[in-house]
């Protein structure tokens, strides 16, 4: 299990690697993505008036479920267009896995948007907790613009060298105990 989740976390070296390309993104994303949400709010506050109608009037509209679909639309199709991306079989894997779980997530909003239309009002909890995995998902998926995560067959093949190496020396050391040849 900890060898699943280890190559699953292997994208995010890719955030390490570039931190400000990340921050810039992820700044611009969610502020201009969001404005559609935040700037009525914020105009009708200025006016001196109560945003409840107003906050209330944005959710029922989909402004949070519009942005969880367009971020992880420009998630997927990142993933689907990376040059030079899946070059050894468990970075296509993870790459096919996110992208095909981004799309179900996209499902989800656009149902939310869906049943929006349709009159039903949906919680605002249950909104937010869908846009923030949203955010998460797609924060995530910009990990695999680059393929420099993605670790070649010559990598691949030299770190199980090193397990072979590894569990050879431990076969030889559980071989003798106290000097003594078992």
């Amino acid at each position: 299990m900890k060898a699943f989740f280890k190559r699953f976390s292997e994208p995010l070296s890719s955030i390490r690697r570039e931190p400000y390309h990340f921050a810039v993104w992820c700044l611009v994303t969610n502020v201009v993505g969001l404005a559609g949400f935040w700037l009525p709010l914020i105009l009708v506050l200025a006016e001196g008036k109560s945003a409840y109608d107003s906050f209330q009037s944005l959710l029922n509209a989909g402004v949070l479920a519009s942005f969880g679909v367009v971020i992880l639309a420009d998630g997927v199709a990142a993933t689907l267009v990376v040059v030079k991306g899946g070059s050894n079989i468990t970075a296509a894997g993870i790459r096919g896995l996110t992208g095909g779980f981004a799309i179900l997530f996209t499902l989800v909003e656009v149902g939310v948007l869906v049943r929006l239309a349709g009159g039903t009002t949906i919680s605002f909890y249950f909104q937010m907790i869908v846009t923030i995995l949203s955010m998460v998902l797609a924060s995530y998926l910009y990990c695999f613009r680059s393929p420099d995560w993605e670790k070649g067959v010559d990598d691949v093949k030299k770190e199980e060298d090193q397990e072979i190496c590894q569990l050879t020396q431990q076969a030889v050391s559980r071989q003798i105990d106290d000097g003594v040849r078992l």
